[in-house]
C-alpha cells in the first residue's frame, strides 16, 4: 500500500502524529487533482508534470521502504 509506505518514510524522518500523515495525504490528493485536471481537458501539460512528480514520490517511498539504507 503506497499510502502507508509514504507514512513510514515520514515517520522514519522524524515526523510524528498527524504531521506524519500530511505528506502521504498530500501526494494522494495531488494525484486526484491531476486526474480531475486531465479529465477537464485544460492545462494538460501542467497536469502531466504534477502526475510524474506524484508518481515519482510514491515510487521513491516504496523503494526506500523496501531497500534498507
Amino acid at each position: 500500500m503506497p499510502f502507508a509506505r509514504i507514512h513510514d518514510i515520514t515517520m522514519a524522518a522524524g515526523q510524528e502524529g498527524w504531521t506524519a500523515w500530511v505528506y502521504p495525504v498530500s501526494v494522494d490528493l495531488l494525484l486526484v487533482a491531476v486526474w480531475h485536471r486531465l479529465r477537464s481537458g485544460t492545462g494538460k501539460t501542467v497536469a502531466w508534470s504534477w502526475s510524474v512528480i506524484a508518481i515519482t514520490v510514491s515510487l521513491g517511498a516504496n523503494v526506500a521502504t523496501v531497500c534498507p539504507a
